[in-house]
């Protein structure tokens, strides 16, 4: 049995290991986990520097959302294969 090498997260995280496919892209749990909140609850998120090109990487990923976003985004992610809850109630 082969073992397939390690792939990076396509989103932002340089170093970071993907633990498969996400909505679209490889990407790490972190990458995955903060995509799926920010589009269940509907937020919208402001750059930190105002210019919408703050650095996102392994070591800086949680200073500006804003911008976390736009790149997992930019690398393919789809808003459309996020599971929005949905609760049946049987009678």
């Amino acid at each position: 049995m082969a073992v397939e090498p390690a792939q990076e997260c396509d989103v932002w995280c340089v170093g970071d290991i993907s633990s498969g496919k996400h909505y679209g892209v490889l990407a790490c749990n972190g990458c995955s986990g903060f995509f799926k909140r920010s589009v269940r609850r509907k937020l919208v998120y402001r750059c930190q520097a105002a210019s919408g090109e703050c650095l996102v990487d392994k070591a800086h990923r949680n200073q500006c959302q804003a911008c976390r976003l736009r790149k997992c985004l930019e690398c393919g992610m789809n808003k459309d294969g996020v599971y929005h809850k949905t609760y049946f109630i049987f009678v």
